[in-house]
């Protein structure tokens, strides 16, 4: 958290919907939301970007009620606004 989010390691996204969708995010995320959510290289620390839903709940599970986490949408380019 707090610089730029990696997806996990595959390289080529062509032919794999998944990778795919991993590719649009990050460039639609570069072209239009960077910028607005920090300084070059440096994100929030609540932004943690390419993590999956089951992550997500690992990482709150143990957090006092109120504490949030944006990561991007397994399904569609985008947000989700993850809190427990």
């Amino acid at each position: 958290p707090g610089s730029w989010p990696s997806p996990p390691g595959r390289s080529s996204p062509e032919g794999d919907p998944q990778l795919e969708l991993v590719a649009r995010t990050r460039l639609w995320f570069e072209q239009t939301q960077a910028r607005s959510l920090g300084a070059e290289g440096k994100l929030p620390l609540w932004f943690h970007g390419f993590i999956s839903r089951r992550e997500t709940e690992q990482l709150l599970q143990d957090q006092p009620l109120g504490c949030f986490l944006v990561r991007f949408s397994e399904s569609t380019v985008g947000f989700v606004l993850s809190y427990r």
